[in-house]
């Protein structure tokens, strides 16, 4: 499933009291890449050179990027969608 193929375990520390300066060192940290509305077979070109670029993973992990695609039904090609799920990426709708 394209949702194993990105998954990883993070160690989240456990904190046994609240401080206003948090040990960042061992903090998990990370970025939300996401996309809104349409998924085209133009714009699939810069999605694929994006995401499936070898040079492209978390420096941290190992692990390959992935995005959300927020697509709306207007100008959706399905094909394209459907690639960039089999990709490992999420695919959400919105009105």
């Amino acid at each position: 499933s394209p949702s194993s193929a990105t998954a990883t375990t993070a160690s989240v520390p456990t904190a046994s009291a609240q401080t206003p300066k948090p040990p960042v060192k061992n903090m998990t940290q990370f970025v939300m890449l996401t996309f809104d509305d349409a998924v085209t077979q133009e714009n699939m070109k810069f999605y694929q050179e994006l995401l499936e670029n070898p040079k492209r993973k978390n420096k941290a992990s190992g692990c390959r990027i992935a995005a959300t695609f927020f697509a709306s039904g207007e100008y959706l090609d399905y094909p394209s969608v459907n690639e960039l799920y089999r990709m490992g990426n999420e695919i959400a709708l919105h009105s």
